[in-house]
């Protein structure tokens, strides 16, 4: 059955902690997972407050795409993202993420999509996304924080 809308149940009664939003309000850099955006990430955006703070530090606000070569690596982000209509590419995740989010990293099979996820208003940094060993990992982190 194809997904046509999703609701996060509690959420408009949900309320960040204090020790939350102090974080996010003044962090050096915010980083989102490269997680399903609609299954993972946007229930925390749904808690009232939490995407007002990211608007408004955008700047430094960084999201790692979960796809590569157009699939995602594991769970059904690809198709809930086709579904609901913004496409399982990274142009779609930098669409969905735009208002709150800068940068975002994208793998460098995926090269050819900088110019799209540019013209969106969002930087790119390409590097390698999938983590198979631990210099990997490390090219990642340092990509994310540069």
């Amino acid at each position: 059955v194809a997904t046509r809308a999703i609701r996060y149940s509690g959420a408009s009664a949900a309320r960040p902690t204090a020790g939350a939003a102090h974080a996010l309000q003044s962090a050096e850099r915010i980083i989102i997972a490269p997680s399903n955006p609609v299954l993972s990430i946007e229930p925390i955006l749904a808690i009232p407050g939490i995407r007002d703070i990211l608007i408004a530090r955008r700047d430094v606000v960084t999201a790692i795409s979960p796809f590569v070569g157009g699939s995602a690596l594991k769970g059904p982000a690809d198709r809930l993202m086709n579904e609901l209509g913004y496409g399982a590419t990274n142009v779609g995740v930098a669409n969905y993420y735009a208002p709150f989010t800068s940068t975002l990293v994208i793998d460098e099979v995926d090269q050819d999509d900088v110019p799209a996820v540019e013209a969106l208003g969002v930087a790119v940094r390409v590097t390698t996304t999938v983590m198979a060993d631990v210099t990997h990992a490390d090219q990642l982190v340092r990509t994310v924080l540069s």
